[in-house]
């Protein structure tokens, strides 16, 4: 049975409205209750209070697929590998094992305000047992795009994350060192990209063409039209994009 103490109003709403978004069957289309828009609105921005840590599973336990660059998890030590088997938040009272965890709800545990601490468990299978690692929180930074050079500098190879905030800066500055450079030709990776603004979109777009459409978006009432909207850098230069299913809208 349920006690009414325990029953609590927003979380039996948003339950309600996960429940009706999933019914349509879109892929497209979900409800995100606050914590979960919060994190979706910092990914976009590209900054977040957290470790820096990318979360994966290693035969269905939790661990760490890569530690950011000059984040705590890289100056603590953590690798690549290392198995999280318990969270442990002391401010926030909470102390989670990480068995049957998702990633989601395992981000909404690690991330939270700069200058907080989080405690892992961790195993590394070079290690006979496990240990406890204290992080402090910090503003970690994360870029939606990089930029690897492959043929001895003569093809530029742009993986884009996501489409953010910062997508256009972080866009301009790799343009001015592919023209730089005089690539001879640019690969355009957005496998797995997410997607996200869709006028970062258009304008990285426009980069490659002289006028024209770049996107049309079909309401039940109208089309709305993304056309070309700016002078393009990279107009002429031979191109290759790279798509695949966990790419946004690539049906």
């Amino acid at each position: 049975y349920l006690k009414p103490e325990d029953i609590k109003a927003d979380q039996l709403m948003y339950g309600a409205a996960m429940g009706m978004t999933e019914s349509l069957k879109d892929p497209y289309t979900a409800f995100f209750p606050p914590i979960e828009n919060a994190r979706s609105k910092e990914d976009l921005r590209g900054e977040f209070g957290g470790v820096g840590i990318q979360l994966g599973f290693v035969e269905k336990t939790l661990a760490v697929m890569t530690p950011l660059k000059d984040s705590p998890a890289m100056k603590a030590g953590l690798k690549a590998g290392d198995l999280i088997l318990k969270i442990v938040d002391e401010k926030e009272n909470i102390s989670k094992d990480t068995g049957g965890l998702a990633i989601d709800e395992a981000v909404n545990l690690i991330r939270g305000e700069k200058g907080t601490e989080v405690k892992l468990t961790i195993f590394r299978e070079t290690e006979k047992q496990s240990r406890e690692v204290t992080l402090v929180r910090d503003v970690i930074n994360v870029p939606s795009m990089e930029l690897e050079w492959l043929d001895n500098n003569r093809v530029a190879h742009i993986r884009i994350n996501k489409f953010g905030e910062k997508t256009l800066p972080e866009w301009e500055k790799i343009v001015s060192e592919v023209k730089a450079k005089g690539a001879k030709g640019v690969i355009l990776d957005v496998r797995n990209n997410p997607g996200g603004y869709l006028e970062r979109a258009v304008e990285l777009g426009s980069e490659f063409v002289s006028d024209g459409v770049i996107v049309k978006q079909k309401d039940r009432n109208k089309t709305e039209v993304g056309s070309v909207n700016r002078q393009g850098k990279l107009i002429g230069i031979p191109l290759v994009v790279l798509i695949n299913r966990g790419s946004a809208t690539d049906r």
